[in-house]
């Protein structure tokens, strides 16, 4: 299914979570076409906040197409916080992060790498 037929042309604000760390260019390419459709359609982009790989990737993309970003990181954040960010609302704990970037949307997408990763993860523990 093309992404053009899943984003509405409705306005949204949409929580994307992503890794905070670099990946290969066949898991970046689809989500970077993702974020350049969620700005052109108006959408504004809630996600972590992070100034490091996929999260600023997404961050960036919406961006440089037009589209507002709120940024949601955490005191602790390691990777640095993307200060560019339209909006930044820290928060203090992962957990208070995840409340509050899903409060504030409409929609939720989860990197479907990121996702497949934790599984990988959970299975070896």
């Amino acid at each position: 299914m093309p992404l053009t037929s899943i984003l509405p042309h409705s306005k949204l604000n949409i929580c994307v979570f992503c890794a905070a760390n670099d990946w290969p260019e066949k898991y970046t390419k689809s989500i970077t076409e993702f974020a350049q459709l969620l700005a052109q359609r108006g959408h504004q982009l809630i996600y972590g906040g992070s100034d490091s790989g996929l999260m600023k990737l997404v961050a960036t993309t919406v961006q440089s197409e037009g589209g507002k970003v709120v940024g949601v990181p955490f005191t602790s954040l390691v990777e640095g916080i993307y200060e560019a960010a339209d909006e930044i609302v820290m928060t203090s704990t992962i957990a208070e992060r995840k409340a509050v970037m899903l409060s504030r949307c409409d929609a939720l997408v989860v990197s479907s790498y990121l996702f497949s990763q934790h599984l990988v993860s959970l299975q070896r523990s």
